[in-house]
């Protein structure tokens, strides 16, 4: 038989989301301990969540080297951006100026999907990335942007 620090451990360190929650210390442990298949009570489980935190590593963190702008009511036809669609000014365009690659980049890129956010075009050249999307969905990619770009490298 296993004790429920154990068991948490082990359910902890098959869901790697889940770790690098618990590092960065943004889990609500109750119901983090409620979504664990662990055979406890929800507080043991959540004690055990706890100072298993308390144990990990913190997350490395650095200040960002990318500064994000987001600019409304733009055309494709302001920008250098070939876009898909039809020719609009009710887009946004959100550029990524300093140190930012292309890997990178397409993290951006790849962050949006999910999101349902559509990408009418995008943009990359040395160091400066644009991506222009419908205005309604400014807000939501601009977080997307800044969440990957928050991200360890």
């Amino acid at each position: 038989m296993s004790s429920i620090a154990a068991e948490t451990r082990r359910a902890v360190d098959t869901m790697p989301y889940l770790r690098y929650a618990l590092r960065a210390g943004v889990v609500n442990y109750t119901e983090a301990a409620r979504q664990l298949d662990i055979a406890a009570e929800t507080g043991a489980v959540a004690s055990a969540l706890r100072r298993y935190a308390a144990e990990l590593p913190p997350l490395e963190t650095s200040e960002r080297t990318v500064r994000v702008r987001m600019e409304r009511e733009v055309s494709a036809a302001d920008t250098d951006i070939s876009a898909v669609g039809q020719e609009a000014t009710d887009r946004t365009i959100i550029t990524l100026e300093g140190e930012i690659d292309a890997g990178r980049f397409g993290r951006v890129l790849s962050a949006l999907g999910p999101t349902g956010v559509t990408v009418r075009g995008a943009e990359f050249a040395s160091e400066t990335g644009s991506v222009l999307v419908d205005q309604g969905d400014g807000s939501t990619a601009l977080r997307s942007v800044e969440a990957v770009l928050d991200e360890p490298t």
